[in-house]
């Protein structure tokens, strides 16, 4: 099996994007510019503080990132999450807050070696309706680490039963359920990510251990889990890992063809969702050509291709360029440009800052006679 880098401060200190571009760095007052060749976007970093967006998010990402764990090292979790609370939530895209997230949560564990200690450190309103997504990458990442150290000592079901201790109970349930702050659905779908991570971002591998799981709740969300962890691998960026972070099932067709080879229908569903996003994480931006990618997946699956699509970049990434948004769903054909103007909309209006003004506004753009599904979201 192959393997990931070990937990260590070199894990979170990020390398340079990549040599094709240019940086220039300028000192004037605890400033520092960094422009990129060719591009007009630039990123500033005062003092000791990320305070400008590249528009792609990239060195933003970065830069938190590396603050955080720097203060967790000198000041403690408490601290890195009082930062991102101060710094971060509210004022940056949910893409941005959940991979922040992932990072302070391996922190916690490295320092603390316990999940339950871990977890401790959050707030005591965590999982209120309007605060568990702010945080449920925090438990991603403590999970992340925790499997990743115990990976050869104990089967995987006993990790995921210390991780999860509802496994097997009367509150696990049979059915699947939509998503809960407090319920199966949080933990699941944090190890499913774990999973991933312990067992070198090895889908197959992952899916198996899933796949033992008691019951179709458990499993469901535990698939969620570790294809989002593979979508993330196909990052532009770092972001999350280093460049040399194993990718054995990053691919040219963005997991059209792993998705194809599932026979299960439950893994073949949840994969064959994120293939778009797999494909707009890889090109940042290219949205038409993440729809085109969707049309490629089996057709009973590609409605909820373009609504994930639609609704997780929309809501985490890409703002409030609506011509681009309207654009790309005309391109999605006929049969399809419904659901993608439908899904926009929910994910403009539950994005950072979504308001019923920002939905209003891309829904008064669309064609009449979407106008009504694009109103009424779900």
């Amino acid at each position: 099996m192959s393997r990931i880098l070990p937990l260590s401060p070199n894990l979170y200190y990020m390398r340079p994007i990549a040599i094709t571009l240019l940086i220039i760095s300028i000192v004037l007052g605890g400033v520092v510019i960094f422009f990129a060749a060719g591009q007009k976007k630039f990123f500033i970093k005062a003092g000791n503080d990320c305070i400008y967006d590249t528009g792609d998010h990239q060195e933003l990402i970065k830069c938190f990132n590396q603050k955080v764990h720097e203060i967790g090292q000198t000041q403690g979790i408490d601290a890195a999450l009082k930062y991102a609370n101060e710094k971060v939530i509210g004022s940056q895209p949910y893409g941005v807050v959940h991979l922040l997230m992932h990072i302070i949560g391996r922190d916690a564990y490295h320092y603390t070696k316990n999940i339950q200690k871990g977890l401790a450190y959050l707030p005591k309103d965590t999982f209120e309706e309007k605060n568990f997504i702010n945080y449920d990458g925090y438990r991603h990442g403590l999970f992340q680490a925790f499997f990743y150290e115990n990976r050869d000592k104990e089967d995987p079901l006993i990790l995921i039963r210390k991780a999860c201790p509802t496994l097997g109970s009367s509150a696990s349930e049979d059915k699947v359920v939509s998503y809960r702050q407090e319920g199966d659905e949080n933990c699941f779908h944090g190890v499913g990510h774990a999973l991933m991570y312990a067992n070198g971002n090895d889908v197959l591998a992952s899916v198996a251990q899933c796949a033992r799981l008691p019951n179709a709740n458990t499993k469901h969300w535990c698939y969620i889990g570790l294809f989002m962890e593979n979508v993330y691998l196909y990052s532009s960026g770092f972001l999350l890992y280093e460049s040399h972070t194993p990718r054995p099932f990053v691919t040219d067709d963005a997991m059209v063809s792993l998705c194809r080879s599932f026979r299960d229908r439950e893994q073949a569903s949840i994969c064959s969702k994120d293939v778009g996003w797999a494909f707009w994480r890889g090109h940042y931006g290219d949205v038409r050509g993440a729809l085109a990618h969707c049309r490629l997946v089996k057709s009973e699956y590609i409605s909820q291709c373009i609504r994930q699509l639609m609704i997780l970049p929309i809501a985490g990434f890409l703002g409030d360029d609506y011509e681009k948004i309207t654009e790309a769903c005309k391109g999605v054909g006929p049969l399809y440009e419904g659901v993608c103007i439908r899904a926009a909309s929910y994910g403009i209006i539950h994005g950072t800052a979504g308001t019923a003004a920002r939905r209003d506004k891309f829904c008064n753009m669309v064609a009449s006679e979407f106008s009504s599904a694009c109103f009424t979201t779900y």
